[in-house]
């Protein structure tokens, strides 16, 4: 069977990060985000024909030459609509192979919010759990570098890949008493910080003292920080061997980084903006 062929069902794929205290103009969000976008394209024809959100899907070629102002429009509002610069900018922006396309299963959404005082962080989606992904883009090369464009584009102090599907979703209302934290439980399976771990970043901080096992592997990046990876080909949790690795990444992960769930009580971990190269 080719790879191509392989049914990837409701799987999906995404690369995300998280940080505070952004400190980034429009005009900076703008050029990273052009940054990004170039270094994403290598990875595969799909990386391409960018739209970027500005009440309407605008090419990239269009939407560059005035980036900063679609960038001012797109700043967050309060509750009363009036623009709210301390809660940053959120610019949406796709792309695909066939120019237009959206909505596909080659089709790539990134989210970018930065700017602000809290909830800045990049997303990176192929296909979604209504239209599955494309086999021949979900490749570790591509997964890996995604990851390495968000880190070395953005202040982010990690970033990391992971495999999700809708079954995830509890499928039961919360007994009032189980802590959603809880990933044993049906109402905790939301709730886990880094569900199944294939890619991720960590900054020189994060990475200090770092030693992980030998099967998982690390790859130095120049501002200190470090790139861990659990397999090196498309991660699958139903083979056990790749179950066993992404463990042993998400058991760094949840150490280094501490819980970044949904869960309520438990506040997900907040730490600011990078300071230097990744």
């Amino acid at each position: 069977m080719s790879d191509a062929s392989i049914k990837m069902d409701n799987t999906v794929f995404t690369v995300t990060s998280h940080w505070t205290n952004d400190t980034l103009t429009p005009s900076e969000i703008g050029d990273r985000l052009i940054a990004m976008m170039r270094k994403l394209e290598p990875l595969d024809a799909a990386m391409s024909n960018w739209l970027v959100g500005d009440r309407r899907w605008v090419p990239l070629a269009k939407a560059a030459p005035g980036m900063t102002k679609l960038v001012e429009r797109n700043v967050w509002r309060d509750d009363d609509e009036k623009p709210d610069p301390l809660h940053g900018y959120g610019i949406l922006a796709k792309g695909s192979r066939i120019p237009s396309r959206y909505g596909a299963p080659d089709s790539v959404d990134i989210q970018v919010d930065a700017g602000g005082r809290w909830d800045n962080g990049v997303t990176i989606q192929i296909g979604d759990f209504h239209i599955p992904a494309d086999p021949a883009l979900v490749t570790y090369p591509i997964f890996r570098g995604a990851v390495e464009a968000v880190a070395s584009t953005w202040p982010c102090p990690w970033v990391f890949a992971y495999v999700w599907t809708p079954d995830d979703v509890p499928t039961v209302p919360w007994d009032g008493v189980t802590p959603l934290w809880d990933w044993k439980s049906p109402q905790g399976r939301t709730r886990r910080s880094f569900q199944t771990a294939w890619v991720a970043y960590l900054s020189a901080p994060l990475a200090k003292g770092l030693t992980p096992p030998p099967e998982i592997l690390r790859e130095p990046t120049p501002g200190g920080g470090v790139i861990l990876s659990s397999v090196l080909e498309r991660l699958d949790d139903a083979n056990p061997d790749h179950l066993r690795r992404a463990q042993q990444l998400e058991a760094i992960l949840d150490e280094r980084i501490g819980f970044q769930g949904l869960g309520y009580p438990q506040p997900r971990v907040e730490y600011p903006a990078r300071q230097g190269p990744y």
